[in-house]
């Protein structure tokens, strides 16, 4: 099962459910910027407030992976410190200085912001027990005409596979018919299993706060119990 999305910065479960659900996921990191999107920002629940990444020169005229943090080394620092400081009485705050703590190592010298995005969802998923093979739709070779369905139609086709799999939220924007045509299953993540261990509150919500929240073991079993 592949599925394809852009990488976000530090998304919800959902989108780790999505990786749960799939053997191979394609960063999507060579399609246009959007302001204001899951790819710079996010919003950590229980502490009523949203992280953002300072991004140099943000265009929505230039891809994903043609962006770069803005003053990194300042950025790194603060947002560590800021993000342990901010959970430092959490039942789980052990959990979550494990992950930061490897992640600032693999990002020291990291300034992309699809490369961020992408390690730091890459080293989740390792502590979440989640097996899945990542590539990117930067490395493939592909007619920038191709867009929206077709662009992950001829994804699917490049690396193989039939069966796709898109976040819940997709049905509103693709036609299972027209992916058909092309030979390939289109399928959606059923969040309605996965919120059934969990409520509102913790689905919309970074996965930096669930893991202070609820910690690595609870996630995982959820995960594996939501399938």
């Amino acid at each position: 099962m592949l599925s394809i999305n852009q990488p976000y910065f530090f998304p919800n479960i959902g989108y780790f459910y999505l990786l749960k659900c799939s053997s191979t996921h394609v960063f999507l990191d060579n399609v246009r910027m959007r302001k204001k999107s899951f790819i710079t920002r996010n919003y950590l629940g229980s502490l009523s407030r949203s992280i953002t990444m300072p991004i140099s020169n943000l265009s929505q005229n230039r891809n994903i992976n043609e962006h770069y943090i803005h003053d990194k080394n300042i950025f790194y620092e603060k947002f560590f410190y800021t993000i342990k400081l901010s959970y430092k009485d959490y039942e789980y705050f052990s959990d979550l200085v494990d992950i930061l703590d490897s992640l600032s190592i693999l990002v020291r010298d990291v300034n992309g912001v699809s490369q961020f995005n992408q390690i730091s969802t890459t080293q989740i998923c390792k502590d979440l027990e989640i097996d899945v093979v990542f590539k990117r739709s930067s490395d493939l070779q592909m007619p920038e005409t191709y867009k929206q369905a077709l662009l992950l139609i001829e994804i699917c086709k490049i690396f193989g596979f039939s069966d796709y799999i898109n976040l819940e939220g997709g049905k509103d924007l693709y036609d299972e018919d027209i992916f058909r045509k092309h030979g390939i299953n289109l399928e959606f993540c059923n969040n309605q299993s996965l919120m059934s261990f969990l409520p509102d509150q913790l689905f919309y919500t970074s996965i930096l706060d669930l893991i202070a929240l609820k910690g690595v073991v609870w996630i995982s079993k959820t995960l594996k119990a939501a399938l």
